[in-house]
């Protein structure tokens, strides 16, 4: 009886330790790496050691990865985490001057409480560079840092920690931070000398638009503009745009809404 009980207990504790190494890494296990002190490096190499994730990288996802301080190193190996299996391949043409370029296209609209739509007319679309999504050339420099996007989201979760402190929590103080912080990741590519990576256009009266000439790799989309009786904003992140084509996308669910203001 006691062989069988300790048979059981054995065999109770290995499943127990396939349990724990199969369960995906989330972004609960980053944030407490990084409570932990454990630098940069050693994180990205457990994102990229682990057969599945879970991680949560949409924007609300990312807004609480960064007040928990993971840094932009780390965070683009959450958002890319198979890049390591790619690293291993032989990098070719791996000079961003000769990607070729594709285009993102698409339709961004509202939908009423009648289930009516409403195109966002001759609204203002921004396609902000995240990271390159490509294979890095032995010893080149690392390409996902510091880009247009986290310029975007720096500035975005500031100005919403100044409306908390402030107090503000009106609908259009929610719109304002959007425009913010768009203006802010312009401003950072120009300063930057980086104009590829904050590229804009406006859809025509079907709401419809169309950006050429975009250099591959993942991007961050942001739209402003009304439909309907409302002013919105729309944003769409892990777009990938690959070599030599065209990205469609539909925006159908703004992130925030208010009523437009009579002029």
């Amino acid at each position: 009886m006691r062989f069988f009980v300790a048979i059981w207990l054995v065999l109770s504790l290995v499943l127990s330790v396939a349990a724990a190494q199969s369960k995906p890494l989330s972004n609960d296990d980053v944030i407490q790496m990084v409570s932990m002190g454990i630098s940069d490096d050693v994180i990205i190499k457990k994102i990229r050691s682990v057969s599945t994730t879970n991680f949560d990288t949409s924007v609300a996802g990312l807004k609480v990865l960064k007040a928990a301080k993971v840094s932009n190193a780390v965070l683009s190996a959450m958002i890319n985490p198979t890049r390591a299996s790619a690293d291993k391949q032989v990098a070719r043409g791996s000079n961003p001057a000769l990607r070729t370029v594709a285009s993102v296209s698409g339709h961004i609209f509202g939908i009423d409480g009648n289930g009516n739509i409403k195109p966002a007319r001759f609204a203002h679309v921004y396609l902000l560079y995240g990271w390159s999504g490509e294979p890095k050339a032995p010893g080149a420099k690392d390409d996902d840092s510091h880009h247009a996007y986290w310029a975007f989201l720096d500035k975005q979760n500031a100005e919403m920690d100044e409306n908390l402190a402030e107090k503000d929590f009106s609908c259009r103080g929610g719109l304002l931070v959007f425009a913010k912080a768009v203006s802010h990741a312009l401003e950072w590519t120009n300063e930057n000398g980086r104009p590829k990576e904050f590229m804009s256009v406006d859809t025509d009266e079907e709401g419809s638009f169309k950006i050429t000439g975009v250099p591959a790799g993942y991007y961050f989309l942001v739209a402003r503009g009304r439909a309907g009786p409302n002013d919105a904003v729309w944003t769409l992140d892990h777009i990938l745009a690959k070599r030599g084509t065209d990205v469609s996308v539909k925006l159908s669910s703004p992130e925030k809404s208010c009523l437009a203001v009579p002029e």
